[in-house]
């Protein structure tokens, strides 16, 4: 009996004719235990036969070279489309290897692949142990970064802090600046304030310095400055200075 044929991707079988590589192709595959199959290229036309197997149905195709059959693994239906046969075409143009050759063969390609696993963990461990180290020293910059903030009068000193790349942190840092910054005018705002009355003073003819009170004159810095953090305290602290050195 004369099996089907498959010439070039194309089924021709009960004098239907249709594409292997489509879902009336797969049908088919289901339906058929062996075809001919023969390849676009140079390649010899070669037997393709289904084989029951343990967990299912396998196709295998089938050579005979030198008087021995040579046999290459095709796989499911699912997997047999006609790229795939063209493949196993290329393949069965390679003579059989013998047991012997195929055993060194099988240990070769297990060392080389036991090699190549040793490299790759090489590998991967040393990129870990980068990484690693790229961690600690983004830990200590953050640890050097927390201890060095509180002590930092000037906005100058910032520079001298190790660099860090973290956006969340440098929008901290900034809003800190700011926040320096901000302290630096107040402070600026009251020695000024204090220099006024210390002149104010000092051209009056009176024997006796009149200060104003300190609740008026924080009033007053508060009007001013409206976001200012100085106290009733703070203010009183400079009047009783001044007192002092008057």
């Amino acid at each position: 009996m004369t099996i089907p044929s498959v010439v070039q991707g194309t089924v021709e079988f009960a004098g239907k004719i249709f594409e292997l590589d489509s879902p009336r192709g797969a049908t088919w595959l289901e339906s058929v235990t062996s075809f001919r199959f023969e390849p676009a290229t140079a390649n010899k036309p070669y037997t393709v036969r289904k084989e029951a197997g343990k967990s299912g149905d396998y196709w295998y195709g089938y050579r005979k070279m030198s008087g021995r059959l040579h046999k290459k693994y095709i796989g499911r239906s699912s997997e047999l489309n006609t790229a795939k046969l063209e493949e196993i075409a290329e393949a069965l143009n390679t003579p059989p290897q013998s047991r012997v050759t195929g055993k060194v063969t099988e240990v070769t390609d297990t060392t080389n692949q036991g090699v190549t696993d040793r490299v790759t963990d090489t590998v991967t461990i040393e990129e870990f142990t980068a990484l690693k180290s790229q961690v600690q020293s983004l830990q200590e910059s953050l640890e050097a970064l927390l201890v060095g903030l509180p002590g930092k009068s000037d906005a100058g000193d910032f520079e001298e802090l190790p660099a860090v790349t973290d956006s969340k942190l440098q929008i901290e840092i900034g809003n800190l600046r700011d926040e320096n910054e901000a302290l630096r005018a107040e402070l600026a705002e009251i020695r000024s304030q204090l220099a006024t009355v210390q002149a104010t003073a000092s051209a009056t003819a009176s024997p006796e310095l009149k200060l104003p009170e300190a609740s008026d004159m924080l009033n007053k810095l508060k009007a001013k400055r409206k976001k200012s953090s100085a106290s009733l305290a703070d203010v009183e602290a400079i009047l009783e200075m001044i007192e002092k050195s008057w």
